[in-house]
Formats: structure tokens, sequence, C-alpha cells
């Protein structure tokens, strides 16, 4: 398989992974989310040694000074 088809093939299973865990990726009691990122590491070696990641991170307001605010 060439390098191409490697990352090509790579980068569908990833899209695939982000399918099937967008549930679980922000819990259904989140809220006040600000701020969403997706990083998707993809090893640039044809060789299996390192496997693809995903990292995501939320941001949130912090709602107990948003709430204070409201009140002053």
């Amino acid at each position: 398989m060439s390098y191409r088809d490697v990352l090509v093939q790579r980068i569908k299973e990833a899209g695939q992974e982000l399918i099937d865990r967008a549930e679980s990726m922000i819990s259904s009691d989140t809220d006040a989310i600000t701020d969403f990122d997706i990083y998707i590491h993809l090893p640039t070696t044809r060789e299996c040694t390192e496997f693809p990641t995903i990292q995501w991170n939320t941001v949130v307001v912090n709602k107990n000074t948003m709430k204070r605010l409201r009140e002053e």
C-alpha cells in the first residue's frame, strides 16, 4: 500500500471514530460551552508502531461567576 493510501485510510478511520464517539464527547449535562476543539494525530510512518489518536477539549463558562455577575 502506498503512503498516500495508508494516510487516506487513517483519515477515514479517524472520521469514523469521531462519528462513533460524538455522543460521548459531550456529556448530556454539559452546558455553557464556549469552545470545543478536536485534535487528530496521524503518525507519519507507514508502520503501525504508533496508533492514531484523537484528543478533544471542551471549554465551559464558570456558571458561578456568571450567576454572581447577573445578581450584581
